[in-house]
């Protein structure tokens, strides 16, 4: 590069003159412009980077499509009337569209079931630290792993594995969605039981926030393709005449449906309690202002 004749060297995007001052490549082009192509050694160099001469790099506008005719490529963006705003994005003019030309790959299978996988070493691992406390008088549900942290979300249920079943000695009553033959053997072997029970959206919903209904619903019965799995006595199905004999000698019941929609009509119940007991309240303090403002005019002001 020519533009000095007392350029000593360049480094980077940086040109040193006499070893002392330093002009950055950028302002290349302020330097020829302003003319001091053939300049003596002595260079006024604040002129030189001053930030008035600096220029950005060209580079190329890119264009803006679709906005508004006056631009001249809005409307339909220079694809013609065939590409308008109701045409499919994926619309070739008419001709088969590649999506339709390549063949069909995969599978997907609409009846898969979308459980939570739970370790029978998870829970022994809860008992321990003691974020599970255990009721041996009662059916435990899916809600109690939900409130001591082991699980986080329940869309289609939970299915239990067996992972660590020669370390699990907790004998223990779950009601689960299903369960693997290990993790059957491992619970029993300790003295518990598993009933698989069947749960669809709204039971599921129902059991993890029974908050959100004035009164709960029953539980359905399971599908046509399920229903081998829940009378299945080997795989602990609620079912099986075996396993609701075992849960009716047991809990009283076969599943904890009935448990549950006693405890949600009790805390209804008392929820109904505190509502009038709050409205009575402010009944009475509202009377008492009237009172109030009757015996001393306008002015008079009782605050409870």
């Amino acid at each position: 590069m020519k533009l000095f004749s007392s350029v000593s060297n360049v480094v980077g995007r940086s040109i040193i003159l006499n070893g002392s001052t330093t002009i950055p490549m950028t302002a290349r082009a302020a330097i020829t412009r302003t003319g001091m192509r053939c300049m003596s050694t002595t260079v006024n160099t604040h002129r030189l980077i001053n930030t008035d001469d600096l220029q950005p790099l060209p580079y190329k506008k890119r264009r803006r499509w679709g906005r508004g005719i006056g631009s001249g490529r809005g409307k339909n963006s220079g694809r013609g009337h065939q590409f308008s705003s109701s045409t499919p994005r994926a619309f070739e003019g008419g001709q088969t569209p590649i999506y339709k030309r390549l063949p069909k790959i995969g599978f997907h299978n609409v009846g898969e079931l979308d459980f939570e996988t739970i370790n029978v070493s998870k829970i022994q691992e809860f008992v321990d630290m003691g974020r599970l406390q255990v009721d041996r008088t009662r059916l435990m549900t899916l809600r109690d792993l939900m409130e001591c942290g082991m699980i986080s979300r329940v869309k289609g249920g939970v299915k239990l594995l067996a992972q660590g079943s020669e370390k699990f000695t907790t004998p223990i009553h779950l009601e689960v969605s299903n369960a693997s033959k290990g993790a059957i053997n491992a619970i029993e072997a300790a003295g518990g039981t598993v009933p698989c029970t069947h749960f669809n959206r709204l039971a599921m919903r129902a059991l993890i926030h029974p908050v959100k209904f004035q009164v709960l619903p029953r539980r359905a019965r399971p599908p046509p393709r399920l229903m081998d799995l829940y009378l299945d006595g080997e795989k602990c199905g609620y079912l099986s005449p075996e396993i609701q004999a075992r849960n009716l000698a047991m809990f009283g019941a076969v599943t904890s449906e009935k448990r549950l929609q006693q405890e949600h009509v009790d805390y209804m119940n008392l929820r109904r309690k505190i509502f009038a007991m709050r409205a009575s309240e402010q009944g009475f303090h509202q009377a008492i202002k009237v009172e109030v403002a009757r015996d001393h005019g306008a002015g008079g002001a009782y605050e409870p």
